[in-house]
């Protein structure tokens, strides 16, 4: 079972390589690939900066509801 796997997963690999380092067209593929490669990246990081942006700003509302609550007041010796 090992063996049969190994030999697909290589049959795999030969044909991405042959693919991508075509002489007529890999340059063209490998450039497109590239591109959305960065694109993709790109819409990753925008999406994890995001996230984290929007969990400052819910831990910043958080805190001051947690803040303004009548019960911080009778801990800080208001009321």
């Amino acid at each position: 079972m090992g063996k049969k796997i190994s030999f697909w997963r290589g049959v795999l690999v030969g044909a991405a390589i042959q693919y991508l380092y075509d002489p007529s067209a890999g340059k063209h593929r490998r450039a497109r690939l590239r591109e959305e490669a960065t694109a993709l990246m790109g819409d990753f990081a925008s999406s994890i900066w995001m996230k984290a942006r929007d969990r400052v700003s819910l831990r910043r509302r958080e805190l001051s509801l947690v803040e303004n609550s009548p019960a911080s007041d009778i801990r800080a010796g208001v009321i």
